[in-house]
């Protein structure tokens, strides 16, 4: 599970990204362990989790994704995310 904080600044939009593993499906939140923090350029943060997700939808059909991540991958929010990036770089 990824939680994402914007974080305010005078110069630039700064946010931090902090990934989370719990050890059972419970998601007890006194169980969870910090497994990656980041904190930086907002635009940073996405770029790289564009090139991820874009290899995992690249992927999808031989990486078996499902049986590794117990669920469908998110075809519909993969291609939100793609339109708004698409968006962002027009305006």
């Amino acid at each position: 599970m990824a939680e994402i904080s914007p974080v305010q600044t005078y110069m630039n939009e700064i946010a931090r990204l902090e990934i989370v593993q719990y050890p059972t499906d419970e998601r007890e939140t006194a169980d969870k362990e910090n497994v990656f923090f980041y904190e930086g350029d907002i635009n940073e943060i996405v770029a790289a989790f564009h090139e991820t997700f874009s290899q995992l939808h690249s992927d999808r059909h031989t990486d078996e994704f499902e049986f590794n991540w117990r669920q469908p991958f998110p075809a519909v929010e993969f291609e939100n995310f793609e339109s708004k990036l698409k968006e962002k770089r027009t305006v």
